[in-house]
């Protein structure tokens, strides 16, 4: 009986994890990678509009919508990114296909459907970027959670490691001749 209470324990599958992180953790890791979506955004926004010469919201259409659009899509990307953090949470190691198409998906149809008169390649890079900044939390996130390795550093950070080695190397008694 007891076995059957252990595995229908909705806390079973976290003894699986081998580093929990806080939850503000999580939502630091939410928060930059909406900066994150929205820094890309503009990045290629800028690109297209300087490459192509065109611009992401044409004459027909107002130009506050730029305004509400991006914060939406962005809006959307953190509470599937929120979703996905709950699922690696619970242990489930499958990787969130469709919580990365779908927020992508939408934000899509809903650019095209405000934005009728402007170049549809603007959509497209709002719905890549959105899945580009998803997929590298849930990296970091899975990395964090399911691997016993630190944090990477840079050289100069692992000082006392280096020294500590020197000394090892140097300290050794040399036979004499």
């Amino acid at each position: 009986m007891s076995n059957s209470m252990e595995r229908s324990s909705p806390l079973a599958p976290v003894a699986s994890l081998v580093r929990r992180p806080t939850r503000a953790y999580v939502l630091g890791l939410i928060v930059f990678a909406t900066a994150g979506t929205v820094s890309l955004t503009v990045a290629s926004w800028g690109l297209i509009a300087l490459g192509l010469d065109l611009e992401p919201v044409t004459a027909p259409a107002p130009g506050w919508l730029l305004l509400v659009v991006v914060p939406l899509a962005a809006a959307i990307m953190a509470y599937s990114a929120w979703l996905q953090s709950l699922k690696l949470l619970r242990a489930d190691r499958a990787f969130p296909v469709l919580h990365i198409l779908l927020p992508a998906i939408l934000v899509l149809h809903l650019w095209l459907f405000i934005n009728r008169y402007t170049p549809w390649i603007f959509g497209i890079t709002l719905a890549l970027s959105l899945s580009v900044s998803q997929v590298i939390a849930w990296f970091v996130l899975f990395r964090f959670i399911f691997t016993k390795r630190h944090t990477p550093r840079w050289p100069w950070e692992n000082r006392e490691v280096i020294e500590r080695e020197l000394e090892e190397i140097f300290d050794t008694e040399r036979p004499h001749d």
